[in-house]
């Protein structure tokens, strides 16, 4: 969603100056959307069809009542009437390509058993030139070869270049050489930010109160509350 959007619902990707817009997909203004894609402007718009507001609403109407009583019935069963989002079964992106993973992290088999799509990791081969570990600790000694190495990923094992612009800014700040390619990074980042958003419920070590923070046991088997910490550090 972008700015200025009200009362858009069961849409992908929709925003920016769109208002009262339902199951559809890139459409970034005007108002009064149903079932369009890639609309820029205009109202009363269904499957990408403009109609005025009387016939608008009329045909708005028989279509939630057809799908009410023909609902989408997917494999598992499972029935999709008015008011629900897009069909997991037609997403053009398997389950494990997307940030639900993240979230709701399911192995293969279980999400074969819900019925989702499950994507096979891409087999590359990599003409690695050089390890991380043989990369230098410090910027000032990275030459400009290494823009020509092909650099093994510390943590996937997967090929990755540093560009001309990379190097420039690492130089500019003083940042060492990256270890991991660009997608672990990024993952890494994501899932930082995932966890920040737990809210977990613990018990200080010191003084027994019970309060809650983003921290689970097994990554700070050791916490305190806020009242000890500022006692221990301050």
């Amino acid at each position: 969603m972008g700015e200025f959007v009200a009362d858009v619902k069961f849409c992908q990707e929709t925003g920016i100056n769109l208002y009262n817009a339902e199951y559809s997909k890139l459409s970034t203004g005007g108002s009064h959307h149903f079932g369009c894609v890639s609309i820029k402007k205009g109202k009363y718009c269904i499957l990408n069809k403009k109609y005025s507001q009387e016939e608008y609403e009329k045909l708005r109407t028989k279509i939630i009542e057809q799908m009410n009583s023909m609902p989408y019935v997917d494999k598992k069963g499972r029935i999709y009437k008015y008011g629900e989002f897009f069909p997991v079964e037609i997403s053009p992106f398997a389950y494990n390509e997307t940030i639900a993973s993240n979230f709701f992290p399911l192995s293969k088999e279980e999400i074969e058993n819900k019925g989702y799509r499950f994507e096979e990791p891409e087999m590359r081969n990599y003409n690695i030139t050089k390890k991380a570990g043989e990369l230098p600790d410090h910027i000032k000694d990275a030459k400009d070869d290494i823009l020509k190495e092909t650099i093994e990923c510390e943590k996937c094992g997967k090929g990755f270049k540093i560009i001309e612009m990379e190097l420039a800014f690492l130089r500019n700040m003083n940042l060492p050489l990256p270890r991991q390619c660009p997608f672990c990074r990024i993952s890494e980042k994501f899932n930082q930010w995932i966890k920040n958003l737990r809210v977990i419920e613990r018990i200080c070590d010191k003084c027994g109160a019970v309060f809650k923070t983003n921290y689970p046991k097994e990554e700070a088997p050791y916490i305190l509350c806020k009242k000890c910490y500022l006692a221990e550090v301050v």
